[in-house]
């Protein structure tokens, strides 16, 4: 079901200041080998036919688990409905079916690895180790190239995008308001509101983020507080209650897949020099983060990505269907 080629469809350019990332592959940008072309809108065609979710059941969660490292609703096997399959998109293909979207992460560290992911995957890899950044951050692609920008005040994009992923850095959506229209239909929404803020139910700040393609982020159990424990638990009733959302909770609860010895929180591995990059750029007193078995894959989010570019397409099916009714 996977591509496991150790294959690698990207040409890095490394630049001065982009060695600081060299070890842990966040270079700003490069060009890929295989460049999208006209006659290649097969993959809108095809996916502009695959058949939608029964909005009754529509779930990332209700009979899925994880079979042969993916994230599958066994029903949907059982009886080869495709409408619940999700495809597992290799680095090509991700990008012909990226083409035109537009996603926006917003939350903590946990959600900045998603985004984090979903930048590996496109670029093609299959080991990724993570460089901490508490800062806002944006990834865009055309055709042939790609452009990885960190920062606050770096927007900076590659010419002619044909797919942007913002990343807002926002552990407790203090700026708890949408980045874009609401009613926008090429934006998919991703808001995690996980582990920086566990004394209160919050759920004022969640509300504000709800719209057709907004999903939210399922919150893992972390440690034994009772408090702790308690919140999570409502925010995560309150997900499946008023939106679809990414099953993180779900997936860490199969334990196919371990967290980070070090911090029991992230599936990512990473490193660390006692502070994000923009604040430290010293490398000495590296400090490596990995599950116990040192798997740097990371399945865990790059299942989530899988799911992202799912709902994303079966919403654009969904605003088709309407506009020909109309």
């Amino acid at each position: 079901m996977h591509n496991k080629s150790s294959y690698i469809p990207f040409i890095r350019q490394i630049s001065i200041e982009d060695q600081l990332y060299e070890h842990c592959s966040i270079w700003k940008s490069g060009k890929f080998f295989y460049i999208l072309s006209p006659e290649h809108q097969y993959s809108y065609h095809q996916r502009m036919h695959r058949p939608l979710f029964d909005s009754k059941i529509e779930s990332y969660s209700t009979n899925f688990t994880f079979v042969n490292e993916s994230w599958s609703n066994t029903y949907a096997i059982e009886t080869n409905d495709t409408a619940h399959i999700i495809p597992w998109l290799s680095y090509n293909k991700i990008r012909h079916d990226l083409e035109g979207s537009h996603f926006i992460f917003q939350g903590d560290s946990m959600v900045r690895q998603i985004f984090n992911r979903l930048i590996w995957h496109i670029r093609g890899h299959d080991i990724i180790v993570e460089r901490a950044f508490h800062s806002d951050a944006i990834y865009t692609f055309n055709t042939s190239h790609d452009l990885f920008s960190i920062g606050n005040d770096n927007r900076e994009t590659v010419a002619n995008p044909i797919f942007t992923a913002e990343f807002y850095w926002d552990p407790i959506l203090a700026n708890a308001t949408m980045k874009c229209d609401k009613n926008s239909t090429n934006v998919v929404y991703i808001v995690g509101l996980l582990y920086w803020e566990l004394r209160y139910y919050r759920t004022e700040l969640l509300e504000k983020f709800i719209s057709p393609f907004t999903l939210f982020v399922s919150i893992p159990s972390y440690g034994n507080h009772k408090v702790a424990t308690m919140v999570i638990n409502l925010r995560n009733k309150w997900f499946g209650e008023h939106s679809l959302y990414l099953p993180l909770a779900e997936m860490a609860a199969t334990e196919v897949y371990l967290r980070n010895a070090e911090d029991g929180m992230h599936f990512q591995c990473s490193i660390s020099n006692g502070g994000p990059v923009e604040v430290n750029k010293n490398m000495s007193e590296v400090v490596f983060r990995a599950p116990p078995n040192k798997d740097c894959r990371d399945m865990v989010n790059l299942n989530l990505v899988m799911i992202l570019v799912h709902f994303w397409e079966h919403r654009q099916l969904q605003k088709k269907l309407i506009d020909r009714k109309l």
